[in-house]
Order: structure tokens, then sequence, then C-alpha cells
């Protein structure tokens, strides 16, 4: 067996009680996802170069998210035709009838 010689590493941990991502309506999500997968080549080709053997290794990092949301609008006109649904139902005369009978 090989005697490895592991060094501890300093950490930093980050807690995070909530995130919410909120994307507008019409979001280009094909463009997000291009420059997100353009990040991450830079950091794999960045640790793929890895430290020299003089410098010392950054510390790693604990990020702790306990609860993440992702909000995605209904288009405008969507929200104002389902509003008007709404208001339909409250002002029809069927409407009426049935909450008169249930008094």
């Amino acid at each position: 067996p090989t005697n490895i010689d592991l060094e501890i590493l300093p950490t930093s941990a980050v807690s995070i009680d909530y995130v919410l991502a909120c994307f507008p309506n019409k979001y280009r999500f094909g463009e997000a996802t291009d420059k997100l997968i353009s990040v991450a080549k830079f950091f794999k080709l960045l640790h793929k170069k890895g430290p020299k053997t003089s410098d010392p290794l950054p510390p790693d990092l604990h990020i702790k998210v306990q609860e993440f949301s992702v909000e995605l609008p209904d288009d405008p006109f969507e929200v104002k035709l389902g509003d008007n649904y709404e208001v339909l139902q409250l002002t029809s005369p069927y409407t009426r009838e049935v909450k008169q009978g249930a008094e």
C-alpha cells in the first residue's frame, strides 16, 4: 500500500435559507444556458491545469441552500384573460343563483 499524505484544506461554509430565481416573461433560456456552459468549461479548463506545486491549494467552499424556488410568470395577456374569467364567474347570474341556493 502507498502512503498518501493528504493535506487538510480549510473550508468556508455558506448557509442560505431561501433563494428565489424569478425570470421575466419571454426570457431566453437558450442564451443563458450557453453562457452557463461557457463558464463551466472555463472552470473545468482552469481546474485541469491545477495549481503549481509550490502554490497552496485554495480553500474548499461548502454552500448549503435550505429552499430554492423558481418563478416563471405567465404572459400578461393570459393573466388578464384569467382575471376577466374570474370577474365573469363572480358576476354571472348562474353563480348568483348557486350562492343563493347554498344560503
